[in-house]
């Protein structure tokens, strides 16, 4: 559950930073979208949270640095960069797509 902490948290950071980049009032749709995203990765990180306190765990505060996560997360930051909002758009698209494939193989070595 703790790696599951850390996909979000590199959610929130990604979004956070999608945000910032985006920083017209033509891009409202996507900085709306992109908030979203935020409130939704730290709803599921306070419930993970809450689980592994309730089994009496501890929780960790980072973010993920290894595999696919985070090199799609790195593709994110050298899109902003360019400030295209299509380009940060795909990126962030991109970092969905890898932050799915690591929840799907941490979900089929827990069963």
């Amino acid at each position: 559950m703790n790696d599951l902490i850390k996909i979000n948290n590199d959610r929130i950071e990604g979004y956070k930073k999608a945000i910032a980049e985006l920083q017209d009032d033509e891009h409202f749709d996507r900085k709306t979208v992109f908030s979203a995203m935020v409130t939704e990765s730290q709803q599921y990180k306070t419930e993970l949270q809450n689980k592994i306190h309730e089994y009496g765990g501890s929780t960790e505060q980072g973010t993920t640095t290894s595999g696919k996560l985070y090199r799609a997360w790195m593709d994110v930051k050298s899109a902003f960069a360019v400030n295209d909002s299509a380009s940060v758009l795909s990126a962030c698209e991109a970092g969905e797509d890898a932050a799915q494939k690591v929840i799907d193989q941490l979900l089929r070595m827990k069963m």
